[in-house]
């Protein structure tokens, strides 16, 4: 998900297919030179609001708010690391540090790996300690504070889509999962190690962890304990072959999705296309200058539209000269090129040029007789 937009980025892009960039509402623009007179006066600019504006801000506060609360809980972590005293010598490469009395154990740290264990752990029975020290310890060996730190960064930016959350449920209880796995393979009875769970469960509070990885939450308790109770599980660990290849089928699913997009051209003449309709045309001029703007390939349907947004707003000099930019830039053998011969021809009359006028349904005639046989055969 993190590379998701990185990909979308490099990768070529994989066009999906387009209707015709020329399409001629007719019910609706038929005449406008007639849809031009009906207006008693230029409407005046609407102050519209893009709704993609609006999708961005909402999107990047409630990321703001994710990565703050990632923020604030490294920010208190870092607080609790400088400040605590030692649990135990340092282990492994690993600190052992103490947190506040009655707080769940948990693994931090990406560069310097640390475990935090409440205050009032010296007075636990040694085996339950041992237990403690064995599940925060496979924590730090399965590099989980990194990835939870990565999964938790994925879902802040993708915190409006329902499956994200899902996803990041079922990471959390993957990762306990594979953490009691690796437990349990070491030896530890699975009765003695979820009595040891229970008590955990029962006795402390879940503190601040943010970018930590908790021993316990409550909410998982039942499915752990039923895992850990269940002979039958196989509780060995992936090879990385099959780690390597997962990651490999990860990506090969996603570049093709990272690699789809929609032509911004088409986006915005679209876009304008439908101001039109909604008599807004000051937003269609905006959108249909874009269009032309991104790709060369629209220009002559774009021109067209800003045409009759001009005439829309009775500004007939400028729209004469888009009519002629339209016809100019079309393809002299498309059936669009002749339907935007043939509103100009509208245009033209009503500024009294029969003669041009004729001219330009003449040449659309000759267009569409040429195109005939070919629109018979589709």
């Amino acid at each position: 998900m993190l590379l998701l937009p990185l990909f979308a980025r490099l990768l070529p892009a994989l066009q999906l297919p387009q209707a015709s960039a020329l399409t001629f509402k007719t019910d609706v623009f038929a005449n406008p030179v007639e849809v031009a007179r009906k207006t008693a006066a230029p409407p005046a600019p609407t102050a519209r609001v893009s709704l993609n504006l609006l999708l961005t801000l909402l999107w990047a506060t409630g990321t703001a708010i994710g990565l703050a609360q990632m923020l604030i809980g490294w920010l208190t972590l870092e607080r609790l690391r400088s400040q605590a005293r030692a649990f135990a010598p340092l282990e492994n490469g690993i600190t052992l540090l103490e947190s506040p009395a009655g707080t769940m154990p948990m693994a931090y740290g990406l560069f310097r790996p640390t475990i935090f264990l409440p205050e009032d752990a010296h007075q636990w029975p040694p085996a339950r300690l041992k237990v403690v020290l064995r599940h925060e310890r496979a924590h730090v060996q399965r590099r989980d504070p990194a990835t939870h730190i990565l999964a938790r960064l994925a879902l802040s930016l993708y915190w409006w889509n329902p499956l994200a959350w899902f996803a990041w449920r079922e990471f959390l209880k993957e990762q306990e999962s594979a953490t009691d796995d690796l437990v349990l393979a070491q030896g530890t009875p699975a009765t003695e190690y979820a009595e040891h769970l229970l008590h955990i469960a029962r006795a402390l509070q879940p503190a601040l962890t943010g970018p930590a990885v908790a021993m316990l939450n409550k909410s998982q308790l039942t499915a752990r304990m039923e895992a850990i109770l269940d002979t039958t599980r196989n509780r060995a660990t992936p090879r990385k072959a099959l780690v390597l290849a997962s990651i490999a089928a990860a990506i090969l699913l996603m570049t093709p999705l990272a690699a789809m997009q929609t032509e911004p051209a088409q986006v915005y003449l679209t876009r304008g296309i439908a101001d039109l309709e909604a008599k807004n045309n000051q937003a269609a001029l905006a959108d249909l200058e874009q269009a032309r703007a991104h790709d060369s390939k629209v220009e002559a349907a774009a021109l067209l539209w800003e045409a009759i947004a001009q005439l829309n707003l009775k500004n007939t000099e400028q729209a004469e000269k888009l009519f002629e930019g339209a016809v100019a830039n079309g393809d002299p053998h498309s059936i669009d090129t002749a339907a935007a011969m043939e509103i100009y021809s509208r245009f033209l009359d009503s500024q009294g040029e029969r003669d041009h006028a004729q001219t330009m349904r003449e040449k659309a005639a000759e267009i569409r007789k040429s195109q005939a046989p070919a629109l018979i055969q589709q």
